[in-house]
């Protein structure tokens, strides 16, 4: 989840509990990277990690519900095409990678989003469920937070450090040998403005164009996210409001990978990443549409 600024008057509460202290505060391998402010948040993946995987089960399962509620019990929502994504989810060949890519407009939309599009039981399934690249300088600036954004499986990434860092060698690793899934708001950072999506950054070039075997690759595009959770003081979650999520059929990207063949690589990332904001573009105006029938009550699908 790639969490603002917003986002610290809820891990603020992290530090005070001493049963927190103990779930979440799990020793760190001595593995620092450039840019984060604590050791690489994850353990060895080659070594059998059973407690970790469980307290990473709670921890999805409970932000997942808790997002849920708070869309469907004190606000409205609404996800258009959702077996697309679930279907992908739970129902892909073993070993293919799934990637989903939205728009950012609050600090919540992941995991609210992703706690609205499945079903309780859905998220129990740990092993299935996102990773999420989050902003290092706000959920990754103590080892406390660290470990509870780590344990709900989200990758610190380091905004202006470019394509060529861990995180994005993590993603590529993770898709290519167990084809996990990804969710990455290629936006890079929360959309204040709303008025069109912000230029994409070429990380999600980079990883698509360099793994094995063609991911999967899922859009969707939301709107009521800022009435939810606003972007400015004070930061309190909203009720009586409504949102809507549309997700978008799988892009046909293997013409696009089979066209590009000898390209460079930064000519790769390029085209590839042209591709999806270009795709995205559609489903925005798409969505837009479709969320303005659903506010106005004459949405039949």
């Amino acid at each position: 989840m790639i969490l603002q600024q917003n986002s610290r008057h809820f891990i603020k509460a992290l530090n005070s509990s001493f049963h927190t202290r103990y779930f979440f505060n799990m020793p760190s391998p001595p593995n620092p990277y450039a840019g984060l402010n604590v050791s690489w948040p994850f353990p060895d993946f080659r070594k059998s990690q059973k407690y970790w995987r469980i307290k990473s089960q709670i921890t999805i399962f409970l932000v997942g519900v808790a997002g849920k509620t708070l869309l469907t019990v004190f606000n409205r929502a609404k996800v258009h095409n959702k077996e697309v994504l679930v279907d992908a989810v739970f129902k892909r060949p073993s070993g293919v990678p799934l990637i989903t890519v939205a728009n950012h407009e609050s600090c919540m939309d992941d995991p609210a989003l992703i706690g609205l599009a499945l079903s309780p039981m859905q998220l129990m399934d740990q092993k299935k469920m996102r990773w999420s690249l989050a902003a290092h300088d706000i959920c990754f600036t103590k080892p406390l937070h660290a470990s509870f954004f780590s344990l709900g499986k989200c990758v610190p990434i380091v905004r202006g450090m470019g394509v060529y860092q861990k995180p994005v060698d993590f993603a590529i690793e993770r898709l290519n040998e167990f084809g996990d899934w990804f969710h990455i708001f290629p936006e890079g950072k929360v959309n204040t403005e709303r008025e069109k999506l912000y230029r994409f950054k070429w990380g999600i070039g980079r990883i698509i164009s360099e793994l094995k075997t063609t991911p999967i690759v899922i859009p969707f595009y939301h709107t009521g996210m800022p009435d939810v959770l606003p972007n400015q003081r004070p930061y309190i979650p909203r009720y009586g409001n409504k949102v809507f999520m549309n997700v978008g059929e799988p892009l046909n990207i293997q013409p696009v990978l089979d066209s590009i063949t000898h390209f460079s690589p930064r000519d790769k990332r390029k085209v590839i990443t042209d591709f999806i904001q270009l795709e995205m573009e559609k489903l925005r105006h798409v969505t837009l549409k479709l969320s303005q029938e659903y506010h106005s009550g004459t949405l039949n699908v």
